[in-house]
């Protein structure tokens, strides 16, 4: 299991047809926690749909800001969000097809007032022969009129291109073209056809004279609707405030965001969510993936639910990892346990268990005493004193590259002239949960080694064992009753013997390079 690739779902054109060129093949990342600054993949070109991570195990919990090209869009004016299958859809620029009827909407959001108002030009005389203007009461009842809205829309045909003219009407103004001066008029709209070219093309700006009446205070849009029945045809124009526009008529502006390429969009989530909770605790996090994904889907019942349990409320802070690349089961709850000071494996009963490294001592520990042990020696480890810890955490989604945090130790440098930096990367999401490193291994770790008959046949790494000695390499003198941590045992069927290396206890809580797999070996 150790040695699997944690299976993931790649981006390819057999499934999304419309995907951007730089996304094939691309794995389709596992999120937890809160992920910032995300750099997501549009899957449809055309509609400006993007997925944020693998919806085959759960949604995701929220999408807290969407950015793009600096600014940050609002969610239902700008996007619509489908959480489900960890995806949202930019309302773009308008894109008009050739050879078809649209509606110029014009919207005001200030008091209906017959003396403060706007308007805008049109006239009776000279009709626009594709189109038609209209008055829209309260009720969204369109209402058609002889004079049409003297317009302009300007667009493009990739947005690439240069901008050109694509549609134009304009006459002397002889008409009644107002905007919210009776409620018969709480919008207005002019329908225009779009040219027969057989190109279709992105709205960048619209045209329209127009002037205010009095004193109107609140903010004029317009929209591009394909019907009467308010189909929008994407994003809204910016907003003009109706206090700026002139005492007379003159050419009114409006015009609509450009969206960016995929690349200039930076999205912060919230990662999977069981239930309605997100998951963002390391207990959590590694018994979903081993549970979950694709090809590992290790039943519950080979894992501890007790040291799970344990490990949940040992360590509670908040992590968020994300698998994206191509990462064995061994390398990430390896980056799991460097991050949160535990250790995940096998147990005598058959089953997968982290074993959180804490201080105490475990229930049915040991006491070995002098005339127990076959042979022993005690030992300072100079390997284990590292002058600097360099600690990475909450890296970003889109570039990979951490934020760090570092602590050293003038005891590791000038009494045991040790320059090594040891880097760290975990998944940590807060600098403030990186001070657990910050307890450096100043002075060298103590280990002992010992041979012993019948003893710890049914113990494994990280058990504790209690030591007392009479004569001990220890500043009193002797081991009077001290706990060590197993790191590995050999135990020896043929003599029924058992030689175990340990920690001293205290001193098995902080970092160091002994970072990997504890091992049983069974001779014989």
């Amino acid at each position: 299991m150790l040695d699997m690739q944690i299976p993931q779902k790649k981006y390819n054109t057999n499934d999304y047809p419309k995907l951007e060129d730089r996304a094939d093949n691309l794995p389709i990342p596992y999120r937890y926690g809160v992920k910032t600054n995300i750099t997501p993949i549009c899957i449809d070109i055309d509609a400006l749909k993007y997925k944020l991570a693998d919806e085959s195990l759960h949604a995701i919990k929220a999408i807290d800001k969407i950015e793009a090209d600096g600014e940050t869009l609002i969610i239902t004016d700008d996007y619509t969000v489908d959480l489900v299958n960890a995806e949202f859809t930019i309302i773009g620029t308008p894109k008009l097809s050739p050879n078809t009827t649209y509606y110029i909407v014009i919207h005001g959001a200030f008091t209906i007032d017959g003396t403060n108002f706007v308007r805008f030009s049109t006239n009776s005389s000279v009709g626009y022969a594709d189109g038609q203007r209209f008055e829209i009461d309260a009720g969204d009842v369109w209402m058609g009129k002889a004079e049409d809205i003297s317009f302009a829309v300007f667009g493009k045909n990739s947005l690439e291109s240069e901008e050109a003219n694509k549609v134009e009407f304009q006459a002397i103004d002889d008409g009644d073209g107002r905007l919210r001066d009776v409620v018969a008029r709480t919008k207005i709209a002019q329908s225009f056809k779009t040219p027969n070219d057989g190109q279709s093309f992105y709205v960048t700006r619209v045209l329209l004279f127009g002037w205010r009446i009095g004193t109107p205070s609140g903010n004029v849009w317009i929209e591009i609707h394909s019907d009467q029945i308010g189909t929008q045809v994407g994003v809204d124009s910016k907003t003009r405030d109706s206090a700026d526009f002139p005492i007379s008529q003159t050419v009114t502006r409006f015009s609509f965001m450009q969206r960016g390429l995929p690349s200039e969009i930076l999205v912060d989530i919230q990662g999977y969510k069981d239930g309605g909770n997100l998951i963002d605790n390391v207990a959590d996090i590694l018994e979903d993936v081993l549970t979950n994904t694709n090809a590992l889907n290790i039943s519950s019942d080979y894992l501890d639910a007790v040291a799970f349990a344990d490990l949940k409320a040992a360590k509670t802070q908040s992590i968020n990892p994300q698998i994206d690349r191509e990462i064995t089961v061994n390398n990430f709850i390896e980056k799991l346990e460097r991050g949160q000071m535990f250790k995940f494996m096998p147990t005598l009963e058959g089953k997968f268990a982290p074993r959180v490294y804490a201080g105490g001592e475990f229930i049915g520990t040991p006491h070995l005493k002098d005339e127990d042990f076959i042979w022993f020696k005690c030992y300072r480890n100079l390997a284990s004193v590292k002058q600097k810890y360099l600690v990475k955490y909450d890296e970003n989604p889109t570039t990979q590259i951490y934020l760090e945090t570092e602590s050293s130790s003038d005891i590791a440098q000038y009494i045991y002239r040790n320059k090594e930096t040891l880097e760290i990367e975990t998944y940590l999401k807060d600098e403030s949960d990186a001070p657990q490193y910050k307890s450096l291994s100043e002075c060298p770790q103590r280990e002992i080694e010992f041979e012993v008959s019948s003893y710890l046949l049914d113990k494994i790494p990280t058990d504790k064992v209690k030591i007392t000695r009479t004569r001990g390499d220890n500043p009193e003198g002797t081991f009077d009753t001290v706990l060590f941590r197993i790191l590995k045992l050999t135990k020896k069927q043929s003599t029924g013997t058992v030689v175990c290396r340990a920690i001293l206890d205290s001193q098995s809580y902080i970092p160091t390079g002994y970072m990997g797999y504890c091992i049983v070996v069974l001779e014989g």
